[in-house]
C-alpha cells in the first residue's frame, strides 16, 4: 500500500532527519531551562518525598496503602531512578515527564509520516511546542509519561497494522503494542482510555478487510488483561474518593469546551482569554476545513492509494478522549481535569500535519510555515519561562520577614511556626531562604478540617506524610492545648484556606497580626476560652 509520501528524499539518522533531531534538541533547550526557573508546586512535592524514599520497595509500598499522588506506580518507579542517580532535585524529579515528552514528539512523526512525508511529520512534531502539553515536559507528574506511552501505543499499532501481509516481521510492532498499553495503564487510571481509539481503529480496519487479525486481537486483549496491574493500588486511593473535592463538577457541554480549551491552551499562556478561545476556533475550524478536503481526496483516489480509514478513525478517537474522559468520570472516577486526557493533542497535531501536506509539498511554503510554528512557540515559552522565573524569585524575596516579623520570630529562635495551609508549608520548607526558619515550619492538620472545607484530601494526604514523610505534623486539637505564645502562619489564597481562622474565632482565640510574610501572614494565637466549650459549628 502506498503512504501519500510525495516529499523529497532525506536523508536521516536513527530514522528522523535531521530537522526533527533539531525540534527535538530545541525541545529539551527550552524545556531544561524552563525546569531550571520553574519551582517545584505542591503535586510535585507529593511525588519528591514519596519517590526519593531509599528503595523502590519503600516507594511500593506507599503506592499500596499510604498515596500521596493517586496514579499506579510506573512514573513512580522511573522518577524514583533518576532521583537515585541524579540526585534529590527538580529536573531530576522532571526526567520521566521529558522523556514522555519527546516519546509524544517522535511518535508523532512516525504516525504521520507514513500517512503524509516527512514533511508534514515535521509540522506535526512542532505542534505540541505550541500548546499546553509542553508544560508537562516540566511538571514532575504522570502525565509526561503518560502522553508519550499514549502515543507510542497509536505508532505500533499502525506498525503492526500496516505490516500484516508485507512479508516483514512484525513481532516487535506487536510486543511494542503490548507493553505501551501495559505501560500507559500502569502510569495512570486514564491510561485505560488508550484502549478505546486502538480497539475502534481494529474493528474499523477488519471490516474494511472483511477479516479479523488474530495476532492484533490477542495483543490489545492482553492489553486489557493489563488492567490487573493497578486493581492492588486502587485500595489505597479509596478512602479519598468520598470527598476529594467540594462538589463533584457537572459534565455539561460549557465544561467540555473548557476542557478541550485547556488541552490546547491554558490561563498561563500569553494569550488572554477571548484570544484564546478566537484562536482555537480559528485552528479547530481550519483543522475541520482540512479534513474534509482529505477525505474528499481519499474518495477519488484509487484504493490503494487511501489513507487507510482505521487511522483516521484512531484519530478521530483520539481526538475524543475528553468526551470518553468525562464519561469515565460520571461512571467511575468523579474526578476529571484537563491534564489527564492530553493526549487528545496527539489527534490535532497529526491531523494538522496531514491536511497541511499538499502545502508543504513546495519547499517556501513548509519553510515558511516551520519558521511561523517555530517563532511563535519560542514566543510562548520563553514568555512561560520569565513568568516562572519572577514567580520563584517572588516566592524567595516573600521568605524574607519584614523587620515587624522579623522581631517576633526572634523572640524564640527555637519556637515553631506552626503553617494553616499544606500548599504553602511544602513550598516554603523547601524553599525559604533561611535553613533555621525551614527547620522551624511545623504543619497542622486536623480531621475536623472536613467540617470547614468539605474536602479532606488534604487531611488524608496528611496523615499519609505522617508514615513516611521526612516534615514535621502536629494536629491542630494538640496545638490548641499547648501553651502559649503559639505562632502561627496563615494564608487566605482560597476559601478553603481559612479553617483555621474560623475554628479559632468560634473557640473564642483571637490572632494578633505581626505583618504579610511569605504568601500569608505571621499571627499570635492569643489566650482564649477553652477549647471544649466552643466545638468547631461551620
Amino acid at each position: 500500500m502506498k503512504t501519500g509520501l510525495t516529499n523529497t528524499k532525506v536523508k536521516t539518522w536513527g530514522g528522523l532527519p535531521l530537522l526533527a533531531w533539531a525540534l527535538i534538541g530545541l525541545t529539551i533547550a527550552l524545556s531544561l531551562t524552563w525546569s531550571h526557573f520553574r519551582f517545584m508546586w505542591v503535586d510535585e512535592f507529593l511525588a519528591f518525598y514519596t519517590d526519593g524514599l531509599p528503595t523502590f520497595r519503600d516507594v511500593l509500598h506507599v503506592q499500596l496503602y499510604y498515596p500521596l499522588g493517586l496514579e499506579p506506580p510506573f512514573d513512580h518507579f522511573l522518577t524514583h531512578g533518576f532521583l537515585a542517580l541524579m540526585g534529590r532535585n527538580a529536573i531530576a524529579l522532571r526526567m520521566p515527564a521529558l522523556l514522555g515528552f519527546l516519546l509524544f514528539q517522535i511518535s508523532l512523526y512516525f504516525f504521520v509520516n507514513r500517512i503524509a512525508g516527512h514533511r508534514s511529520a515535521i509540522i506535526a512534531m512542532a505542534f505540541p511546542l505550541l500548546t499546553n502539553t509542553l508544560a508537562r515536559s516540566v511538571d514532575g507528574r504522570p502525565y509526561g509519561l503518560f502522553m508519550g506511552l499514549f502515543a507510542l501505543s497509536l505508532v505500533c499499532w499502525q506498525s503492526a497494522a500496516r505490516s500484516e501481509g508485507s512479508g516483514r516481521s512484525r513481532l516487535l510492532s506487536l510486543i511494542g503494542l503490548w507493553l505501551a498499553i501495559a505501560a500507559c495503564i500502569s502510569t495512570h487510571y486514564f491510561g485505560t482510555l488508550v484502549l478505546i481509539p486502538l480497539w475502534l481503529a481494529e474493528i474499523t480496519r477488519a471490516m474494511h478487510r472483511k477479516h479479523i487479525d488474530r495476532a492484533m486481537t490477542i495483543t490489545l486483549s492482553l492489553g486489557v488483561a493489563s488492567v490487573a496491574l493497578i486493581l492492588p493500588f486502587l485500595k489505597g486511593t479509596k478512602i479519598f474518593r468520598q470527598h476529594y473535592y467540594y462538589t463533584p463538577i457537572p459534565v455539561t457541554p460549557r465544561f467540555i469546551l473548557e476542557l478541550y480549551r485547556r488541552t490546547i491552551l491554558d490561563d498561563s499562556s500569553p494569550l488572554n482569554h477571548p484570544g484564546q478561545m478566537a484562536f482555537i476556533a480559528v485552528f479547530l475550524l481550519a483543522l475541520s476545513v482540512g479534513i474534509i478536503l482529505r477525505l474528499r481526496r481519499n474518495i477519488q483516489l484509487d484504493p490503494q492509494q487511501h489513507d487507510p480509514p482505521s487511522e483516521w478513525v484512531a484519530l478521530f478517537a483520539t481526538a475524543m478522549i475528553p468526551l470518553f474522559g468525562c464519561l469515565l468520570d460520571v461512571l467511575a472516577t468523579h474526578t476529571l481535569l484537563p491534564r489527564y486526557v492530553l493526549p487528545a493533542d496527539f489527534a490535532f497535531a497529526a491531523i494538522a500535519g496531514i491536511v497541511l501536506q499538499p502545502a508543504v509539498r513546495r519547499a517556501r511554503v513548509f519553510y515558511a510555515i516551520m519558521a511561523l510554528l517555530v517563532s511563535f512557540s519560542l514566543w510562548i515559552n520563553v514568555w512561560n519561562i520569565h513568568r516562572d522565573r519572577l514567580e520563584g524569585l517572588q516566592i524567595l524575596a516573600s521568605s524574607t520577614p519584614s523587620p515587624a516579623v522579623r522581631s517576633a520570630l526572634e523572640k524564640d529562635p527555637s519556637q515553631r511556626i506552626y503553617v494553616q495551609n499544606f500548599s504553602e508549608y511544602m513550598v516554603y520548607s523547601y524553599y525559604a531562604q533561611d535553613p533555621a526558619i525551614r527547620s522551624r515550619l511545623t504543619l497542622l492538620t486536623d480531621e475536623d478540617q472536613f467540617q470547614w472545607e468539605k474536602i479532606d484530601n488534604v487531611y488524608l494526604m496528611t496523615e499519609n506524610l505522617r508514615h513516611f514523610g521526612p516534615m514535621t505534623i502536629v494536629p491542630y486539637h494538640d496545638f490548641l492545648k499547648l501553651p502559649n505564645p503559639l505562632i502561627l502562619f496563615y494564608t487566605h489564597a482560597s476559601d478553603f484556606d481559612m479553617w483555621i481562622d474560623r475554628d479559632l474565632k468560634v473557640r473564642g482565640r483571637d490572632l494578633r497580626i505581626f505583618g504579610p510574610w511569605m504568601d500569608g501572614y505571621l499571627a499570635e494565637v492569643l489566650p482564649g476560652e477553652s477549647p471544649a466549650s466552643h466545638p468547631p459549628q461551620p
